[in-house]
């Protein structure tokens, strides 16, 4: 993606015509390569990788590439179940069944499962892909699709986050970034994104998601990346997930029951994602929807980010800033910083990849 600058340790599928490359079996693969990511995790991941919603590095992982066994395409994909990846329809001639699907990760090399068979959607460009055993428990967790009915049209003019595994700025593909992005339109099919500054998704990104936390506060699938611009820095349109519930609820399981969901890196101080707020609390995620009465801002009493009618040292502005004229406002754990960005021959906007409000060179 282009200006995609938020860097996390790869992860690739890759297909190997029916080759092994373990003898071992897929769950002891992943056993063998489990020490090895613990001992990694801390060094290897951060906030930084998902700068808006936080993920964990178990959720990072879920987000694949999907590439041809000549290596002349690739597109982006994600784990929305055990046995399922989530992807757009036209990467389907990347796939061939029987092949065996690998995940790369710290530099293990780990299946998947081979491609059992591939779903296409009757209209929508959107594909299922079914492998024939469900992945290890300690294969990547599942990021579900959002299937509640129009939910997503409360997603205008918020924030939600790209991800994906194409052409960067720098010509190089293959590596797992994240943008923040900005809803610009909605319709009864697609969402439509514009990221900061003329950054976006970009070649090799197809098919991956459009996440957002949903509900009570999960990571979720918005929408799948089904076309954009061709300077790879314009607008990007994603297939809504929730207009092909239905068909969806044909092949994947029933969302998981949950008791709590992981924090993943989400802090106690939290976030504001649009109307809702989000911490990490003693008993896992808490996610509670604002109002105008109690917007999400920065609480004094509670020293994060929450649902309040009390107007805290930030003043209602959250952790992604905003720009009053050519002044960058940003909240520091509390405290309202501004940045007079004329003193520094700069202008304020919202920068590629977390689109904070900041400084921005000329």
């Amino acid at each position: 993606m282009r200006r995609f600058l938020t860097k996390v340790s790869s992860v690739a599928i890759r297909f190997f015509g029916g080759v092994l490359m373990c003898a071992c079996s897929a769950n002891e693969a992943w056993d063998s390569c489990s020490s090895l990511v613990a001992a990694r995790e801390a060094l290897t991941f951060g906030a930084t990788g998902s700068a808006l919603l936080r993920l964990g590095y178990d959720q990072r992982a879920a987000v694949v590439r999907l590439t041809s066994a000549s290596g002349a395409g690739s597109c982006s994909g994600t784990v929305v179940a055990a046995s399922w990846v989530l992807t757009a329809a036209h990467c389907a001639d990347l796939l061939t069944e029987n092949d065996i699907l690998y995940t790369t990760m710290h530099g293990c090399t780990l299946p998947l499962g081979h491609v059992a068979r591939k779903v296409h959607h009757p209209s929508l460009d959107l594909l299922l892909v079914e492998l024939d055993e469900p992945s290890s428990a300690m294969a990547p967790r599942p990021i579900e699709p959002n299937v509640v009915p129009d939910e997503a049209q409360d997603l205008l003019h918020s924030f939600v986050e790209l991800a994906g595994y194409g052409l960067t700025d720098s010509n190089v593909s293959g590596e797992l970034r994240f943008l923040v992005a900005e809803v610009v339109g909605i319709d009864a099919s697609a969402i439509t994104v514009d990221g900061p500054e003329r950054s976006g998704a970009c070649f090799g990104d197809s098919g991956g998601p459009l996440l957002q936390r949903c509900g009570g506060g999960a990571a979720c699938v918005v929408g799948v990346l089904s076309r954009g611009s061709v300077t790879c820095g314009g607008m990007d349109s994603y297939i809504r997930v929730d207009a092909a519930r239905e068909w969806l609820a044909e092949y994947l399981p029933a969302p998981a029951v949950v008791g709590s969901v992981s924090c993943g890196d989400v802090s106690a101080e939290g976030m504001c994602l649009g109307a809702r707020a989000v911490h990490c609390g003693a008993n896992g995620l808490v996610s509670a929807g604002c109002d105008n009465s109690e917007p999400c801002s920065w609480s004094d009493d509670a020293q994060g980010y929450r649902c309040s009618g009390e107007v805290g040292g930030c003043e209602h502005v959250t952790q992604l800033g905003l720009c009053a004229g050519e002044v960058a406002l940003t909240c520091d754990a509390g405290r309202l910083v501004a940045q007079d960005c004329r003193a520094k021959n700069q202008r304020c906007l919202r920068a590629p990849p977390t689109a904070v409000a900041q400084c921005w060179h000329n």
